[in-house]
């Protein structure tokens, strides 16, 4: 699983982006083996103003093709970055269940016929 990290208007210092690539680690690590690559853009949207305008885009590119996106807004970056890694596990699981249920579908009505 390659994991690329980037930021826009925002300052993406060491600590910051090994905060991201271990929660990437722990939260989808599980999955590692059905997910290509891992993109993550931080980006401050209106600049010094302030406010909860810091953005948090996931994308995963899946072995199986396909690619699934989440996006969290927050003040601050690990806690956008926390919460989009936790939603990206949610849906990766919801994903990955509708394919197994689907193939199995598939497989009874093969067999019935």
């Amino acid at each position: 699983m390659k994991i690329q990290i980037s930021a826009r208007d925002l300052e993406l210092n060491p600590e910051l982006h090994g905060h991201i690539e271990r929660r990437i680690q722990f939260g989808l690590g599980r999955f590692a083996p059905r997910v290509r690559q891992v993109k993550v853009r931080l980006t401050d949207e209106n600049g010094p103003k302030g406010g909860e305008d810091l953005s948090c885009r996931l994308e995963l590119v899946l072995t199986a093709g396909g690619s699934l996106i989440v996006s969290e807004r927050d003040s601050q970056p690990r806690p956008a970055a926390d919460r989009a890694v936790e939603r990206m596990a949610r849906q990766l699981a919801r994903h990955l269940e509708r394919e197994r249920d689907t193939r199995k579908d598939l497989i009874e009505e093969g067999g019935a016929r």
